[in-house]
C-alpha cells in the first residue's frame, strides 16, 4: 500500500521544482507538528541545505517554543502573514505533516506516519550542539513561577503528559488515551530515588486527587508558554503516552518513556522506551503477536466503540509495569555510554512494523 502510494505521487520524471521554498501549512497548527517542524528543519539541512520554507506563525499554539524554532533553525524561514492563509498554493508547492519532496521530485513519508514503511528517518539523530537549550532571560522568572506552586529547587525532575479526556479515561476518550491513576506508583517511585514530578497538559485534564505525588502544574494557574518551555528544556526524562507533547520534547534530547502506546510506532530516537498497549482475542484466548496486531482490520483504531464492538480487547500498561519501567529509564539514563542490547521482544516489534 505505502509502495503503490510512492510510486504514485512521484509524478513524471521531467517535473521538476523550480524554487527552493515550500510551504508547510500543518507544521504550526498542533503542539506536536512544531516538534515535526524541528524534524523536517533537522533533515533537510542535510538533504537540501539551500531550501526555504513558509510558515504560518499564527496558528502556532505556542508562540514562545516556535520563535526559539525559528532562531535555531538552520533553513531559512519565510513567515507567512494571517491574511495569507487562504491564498491558493499549488499542491506540488506544500509538504504536509505526512509527506515532503525532495529535490529530485520524489515524495519521502515524514515521521508522523513512519510505523509500517520501512524508511528510515534519520532526522531523529539530533547533534548535541543543534538541541534547543533553556531560554536564559526568563529562566528566573519560570523557575520562580514553578517553586510557587511545589518545585523543589534541590530535586531534579521528570515530565508527566499522560493524554485523558476531561470526563476520565474509564469513560471517554481514544484508545490512545491512558489513565493518569495508573502512574501514582511510578510518580513515588521518582520521589524515593531523589526527583520530582511535574505533570503537564491541558487544563481539561482530570485534575490529580489529593497526595498524588505529582506537581498539577497542568490545572494550575500560573500555565504560559515560555514555563512550558522551561519545562521541557530542563526535565531529565520525559514520561507519558501518544499526544502531541511526546513529539515536542523530541528537540530538547531528553530520554522519552512512551508508555501505553497506541498505535504502535518504533520509530523514534533511540534513547527512547517504549511500552506499547497490548491486544487481546477473546475468541482465540489470547494476546496477539505483534505482526497480528498490524495486520488486523482494527490494529490502527482510535475508536473505543469499534473495539467495543469487537472480539479484541486493547490491553493498557498496569500500575506494576508502568513503575518497573520507569525505574528502567532512570537506571538508563545513569548509564548513557553503555551498550544496551536489542532483544528478541524489540526485533519483533521492530520487524513488524517494517523499521530499520
Amino acid at each position: 500500500h505505502f509502495e503503490k502510494k510512492r510510486i504514485r505521487l512521484s509524478g513524471p520524471p521531467q517535473e521538476k521544482i523550480n524554487s527552493r521554498l515550500r510551504y508547510l501549512p500543518d507544521h504550526t497548527k498542533h503542539m506536536g507538528h512544531l516538534g515535526f517542524l524541528f524534524l523536517y528543519n533537522n533533515y533537510y539541512r542535510n538533504i537540501d541545505p539551500k531550501r526555504s520554507i513558509a510558515i504560518w506563525p499564527h496558528l502556532s499554539p505556542n508562540s514562545f517554543y516556535l520563535n526559539k524554532l525559528i532562531e535555531a533553525s538552520p533553513i531559512n524561514i519565510k513567515l507567512m502573514s494571517r491574511e495569507s492563509w487562504n491564498q491558493v498554493i499549488s499542491e506540488n508547492e506544500k509538504d504536509t505533516i505526512m509527506m515532503s519532496r525532495l529535490p529530485n521530485s520524489v515524495w519521502r513519508f515524514e515521521p508522523i506516519i513512519g510505523a509500517g514503511t520501512g524508511q528510515e528517518f534519520p532526522e531523529f539523530n539530533i547533534s548535541s550542539l543543534d538541541l534547543l537549550r533553556t531560554d536564559i532571560s526568563t529562566h528566573e522568572f519560570c523557575e520562580d513561577r514553578l517553586v510557587s506552586i511545589g518545585l523543589d529547587r534541590k530535586r531534579w525532575f521528570s515530565i508527566l503528559h499522560i493524554k485523558e479526556d476531561g470526563a476520565g479515561y474509564e469513560v471517554s476518550g481514544e484508545t490512545r488515551d491512558a489513565n493518569v491513576l495508573d502512574y501514582e506508583m511510578a510518580c513515588q517511585s521518582i520521589r524515593d530515588l531523589g526527583g520530582q514530578v511535574i505533570r503537564m497538559g491541558s487544563a481539561s485534564f482530570p485534575p490529580l486527587p489529593k497526595g498524588f505525588p505529582a506537581i498539577d502544574y497542568a490545572n494550575s494557574s500560573i500555565r504560559l508558554d515560555a514555563i512550558d518551555y522551561w519545562l521541557w528544556a530542563n526535565c531529565t526524562s520525559w514520561i507519558g503516552n501518544c499526544n502531541g507533547a511526546s513529539v515536542a520534547v523530541i528537540p530538547f534530547g531528553k530520554p522519552r518513556l512512551i508508555t501505553n502506546q497506541w498505535p504502535l510506532d518504533p520509530n523514534g530516537p533511540s534513547q527512547d522506551l517504549v511500552i506499547p498497549k497490548l491486544f487481546f482475542s477473546r475468541k482465540r484466548h489470547k494476546f496477539l503477536k505483534f505482526h497480528e496486531i498490524v495486520s488486523h482490520e482494527l490494529g490502527r483504531t482510535m475508536s473505543r466503540s469499534m473495539l467495543g464492538n469487537s472480539d479484541i480487547k486493547l490491553i493498557d500498561n498496569t500500575p506494576e509495569v508502568l513503575n518497573e519501567s520507569a525505574i528502567q529509564l532512570h537506571m538508563d539514563i545513569q548509564k548513557t555510554k553503555e551498550h544496551f542490547e536489542v532483544n528478541k521482544i524489540d526485533l519483533s516489534f521492530y520487524e513488524a512494523l517494517r523499521t530499520p
